[in-house]
């Protein structure tokens, strides 16, 4: 699957309903950026959670996930997104 035909709010959907979703997208650097990643916050460990203070917003095309290899928070812009592995 690529942009193309998965749309944004399904992605953050599957992030958020699964444990661990493989997809892949282009950094900033231009480089391709194969992740392990979740919303689920069932997985994400509890010093990584976010606080209920925190009213940081990102853009509204950005997407914020738990990295699972890095073990931490990542983001791309959506226009960078490549596909599901």
């Amino acid at each position: 699957m690529n942009n193309k035909t998965i749309k944004f709010d399904d992605f953050k959907k599957l992030l958020h309903e699964n444990e661990c979703v493989n997809f892949t997208y282009i950094k900033k650097d231009g480089t391709e950026r194969a992740a392990k990643g979740t919303l689920n916050m069932n997985i994400i460990p509890e010093e990584h959670k976010p606080s209920e203070s925190s009213n940081y917003k990102y853009a509204d095309d950005v997407i914020r996930y738990f990295d699972l290899d890095k073990e931490g928070w990542r983001s791309f812009r959506w226009d960078q997104f490549k596909e599901l592995n």
